[in-house]
């Protein structure tokens, strides 16, 4: 998002989309952790998903104006500068999912679940992804993935994004008595029919979105994403041993 990006960019992050979280369960009974890369995680590849969105398109000048802010916004999710965010995922035939998310860089992030609260937190550094039953105390290896090919993935997968994007619509308005940019749109994750409308509230000092409002129709399946991001500097994250 500028975001996470914000981080440069955005709000906290980027619009990858992340293994990381994928199928994390814990084994039999206490067993160990075990990575699987389907089933079950479906909510989670959509949180993170959301967890960068930022877009545009339009008509006439102004809206071109739009449309080329947004695109750039877009291009730098797959960035992230030291952020914090709070993400509550709506989905429409199921119980309300409350997250925090910190980015320490793109090669070391902390997903933190709050509501249900029984799940694992989740952490990848580098090229390995870890889980922690814990909160934090220990870590034990998910599965390890290459960034190179994560990195490229990701940056494929916001260009496809930002082609897609319509009916943008760029303006202002108040968080708290503070006035941002506001910027909303249609867009495609898939590079097919509309499947996402987002609006975001952006810095315009830095292009930080510190808020983010995304209604997704992925997977037949409506869900309401709100995310509020903070700027964190110095942010620091465990490194598992």
């Amino acid at each position: 998002m500028a975001r996470p990006h914000l981080p440069k960019g955005g709000a906290g992050g980027s619009l990858w989309k992340p293994r990381w979280r994928q199928g994390l369960t814990r084994g039999a009974g206490s067993g160990p952790l075990q990575a699987r890369e389907t089933v079950g995680d479906d909510m989670y590849q959509k949180i993170l998903a959301m967890t960068v969105l930022v877009l545009a398109a339009g008509q006439g000048a102004l809206a071109d104006e739009c449309r080329d802010r947004m695109m750039a916004l877009v291009a730098k999710s797959v960035s992230a500068q030291q952020s914090k965010g709070h993400i509550i995922s709506e989905p429409a035939n199921g119980p309300k999912i409350e997250n925090e998310f910190f980015i320490a860089s793109m090669d070391h992030m902390l997903f933190k679940p709050i509501d249900p609260p029984d799940l694992p937190w989740t952490l990848t550094y580098v090229d390995t992804a870890y889980a922690s039953y814990d909160e934090g105390r220990t870590w034990a290896v998910a599965y390890r993935f290459d960034p190179e090919t994560q990195a490229e993935t990701s940056r494929k997968y916001m260009e496809t994004m930002a082609q897609s994007t319509v009916n943008a619509q760029c303006g202002t308005g108040e968080i708290d008595g503070v006035t941002y940019d506001v910027l909303e749109a249609d867009m495609s994750t898939t590079g097919g029919e509309i499947d996402t409308h987002s609006k975001y509230w952006v810095d315009p000092a830095n292009e930080f979105v510190v808020r983010a409002e995304t209604l997704s129709h992925l997977g037949g399946m409506e869900t309401r994403f709100t995310q509020t991001w903070e700027i964190v500097e110095g942010l620091e994250l465990p490194i598992p041993q």
